[in-house]
């Protein structure tokens, strides 16, 4: 006896409602796509100004105290001198 493949099975008349259904759904995930895209695209430009802000923080606060260590040198330097001026007069 000799084998024989199984007959293929007829095509689906096509439904316009079906390839409606489809293409919503195809659709539907697209946009569930581009909006998960779009929240790590946020996420990471919220991340990175986070991290921009907090080095410009940290580069300020490493050089804040030279403005005022060099204002605070002027002020002895001059208390100094005006010192030694009054003890000239003496």
């Amino acid at each position: 006896m000799a084998k024989t493949l199984p007959p293929e099975p007829e095509p689906l008349p096509p439904d316009e409602l079906a390839t409606e259904r489809t293409l919503v759904d195809i659709m539907r995930r697209q946009r569930e796509r581009d909006r998960r895209l779009l929240r790590l695209a946020t996420a990471v430009a919220i991340a990175s100004l986070v991290l921009a802000f907090t080095a410009t923080f940290v580069a300020w606060s490493q050089h804040a105290g030279k403005d005022h260590e060099t204002v605070f040198l002027f002020v002895i330097e001059a208390r100094i001198e005006r010192r030694a001026s009054v003890r000239d007069l003496l």
